[in-house]
C-alpha cells in the first residue's frame, strides 16, 4: 500500500491579481431579485498582464446580513438571498476585493 500527503498551498489567491469584478449568473453586472429570491454571483480576475479567468475561491461578504446574505459554502459559494433593500456585496481574495450592490425590484 502507497501513501501519500497532501498539502494545500499556503495561499489560494492566484499570483499577479489585480482587480476582480463580477458577473452574475446572466452575465448582467447589476442584480435586483425581489425579496426572498436569489441571485448567483461570479466572480472574474483581471491579472497584471490583462488577462482574466473566473474565480473560484473568493471570500463573499454582505455589507448587511440583514438586508442580503450571500453563502460561502462549497454547494452555494456566491449565491444570494435578498432580504430587503439595496446592499453592498464584495468578493475578496487576499487584498483585492471587488464589490457589487443587490438591489430590490
Amino acid at each position: 500500500m502507497t501513501c501519500a500527503e497532501l498539502y494545500e498551498p499556503a495561499t489560494l489567491i492566484p499570483p499577479n491579481l489585480a482587480s476582480i469584478t463580477y458577473l452574475d449568473c446572466h452575465r448582467a453586472c447589476s442584480a435586483t431579485p425581489s425579496p426572498g429570491t436569489t441571485q448567483q454571483f461570479i466572480v472574474t480576475g483581471t491579472f497584471s498582464d490583462n488577462s482574466t479567468e473566473q474565480l473560484g475561491v473568493v471570500t463573499w461578504i454582505s455589507s448587511d446580513t440583514t438586508l442580503a446574505q450571500i453563502s460561502n459554502d462549497a454547494g452555494n459559494h456566491g449565491l444570494a438571498l435578498a432580504v430587503v433593500r439595496a446592499v453592498a456585496i464584495a468578493a475578496s481574495a487576499g487584498t483585492v476585493t471587488g464589490s457589487a450592490t443587490l438591489t430590490r425590484q
